[in-house]
């Protein structure tokens, strides 16, 4: 488990991304990044019929936790690594794409103001859309910046910790949220044939 602190209570910061934790845990504590509390809104869901609804009505909304509370016993091992994201550059990934990469750049040069954007990666594009000071809030499930894209974020992290928030798949990709908060949505298809029909 990727983490960039470890709370006095035991409880982990994660890094770049919020996943499920395992049974047994071994936390990678990099110190090249800084603290990244606050980042992080970390809900559990039960299983049904207890599941709970998301009540989320903003990208900003928090219903969890900053940091993943972890029972002693479960963590085996605690190693430090001071070596960067291994993202090299920013391919194509998929919940974002290079379509909605091209749009998200062009919000940031464009009219509105004060956007909040509710997503599932976080780009490069976004850390230019943020220093427009158009982009006031996003909600992702993680970040996946070039390795220079990581390098202006961390070393500015005092100017954007209180701008996205990531949280477990199960919260952004929900359609009853996304249905409820009126997300205008971008999808890219796979393929198309050639009666437009999306694949």
């Amino acid at each position: 488990m990727d983490a960039t602190a470890i709370k006095a209570e035991g409880y982990i910061v994660p890094g770049a991304s919020v996943g499920e934790t395992p049974e047994l845990i071994v936390v990678e504590v990099n110190t090249r990044i800084p603290n990244l509390e606050g980042l992080h809104d970390i809900n559990y869901s039960f299983v049904p019929p207890n599941r709970l609804p998301n009540l989320v009505v903003h990208p900003s909304d928090r219903i969890g936790v900053t940091a993943i509370p972890v029972a002693s016993d479960r963590v085996v091992a605690a190693v430090e690594s001071d070596k960067p994201d291994n993202t090299g550059s920013n391919a194509p990934e998929s919940g974002i794409g290079n379509v909605a990469n091209l749009i998200i750049g062009g919000l940031a040069d464009g009219p509105f103001d004060q956007v909040q954007l509710w997503t599932e990666v976080l780009q490069d594009t976004f850390i230019r859309f943020f220093d427009s000071g158009k982009l006031s809030f996003a909600t992702a499930t993680g970040i996946r910046f070039s390795p220079e894209g990581f390098e202006h974020f961390n070393k500015n992290w005092a100017n954007y910790k209180d701008k996205p928030l990531l949280r477990s798949q199960q919260v952004p990709n929900s359609p009853e949220v996304i249905r409820r908060m009126g997300v205008i949505a971008m999808n890219a298809p796979l393929e198309v044939d050639i009666a437009a029909y999306e694949i």
